[in-house]
């Protein structure tokens, strides 16, 4: 992976601050984004415990709209929640247009 970000996420009036490494590709009309969260296994935060996500959008007039499908993999709302900000963060880095 050789794109990075740090999304700043708060749960429970605490901030934090996630580092991913993503990869994009396209095939065809469905684009996918591929995260790794970086950093020791221990540094990830226990709301999210994942360490690798996958975001897909679907391309429709040059727009991209998200296909959100945790694949049974999110058991929490914070995590749910900071995947869609990630995915949003990622898009606007990269200046991609949402529908």
């Amino acid at each position: 992976m050789n794109k990075l970000i740090t999304v700043a996420f708060d749960v429970n009036k605490q901030a934090s601050s996630v580092e991913l490494m993503y990869d994009m590709i396209t095939d065809e009309n469905v684009h996918t984004i591929y995260c790794e969260v970086t950093g020791e296994l221990s540094s990830i935060p226990n709301w999210l415990r994942l360490r690798k996500f996958e975001l897909r959008s679907l391309i429709t007039a040059g727009a991209y709209t998200p296909l959100f499908s945790d694949n049974g993999q999110v058991r929490s709302i914070a995590a749910e929640q900071f995947i869609d900000k990630a995915y949003t963060e990622i898009m606007q880095q990269e200046h991609y247009k949402l529908i």
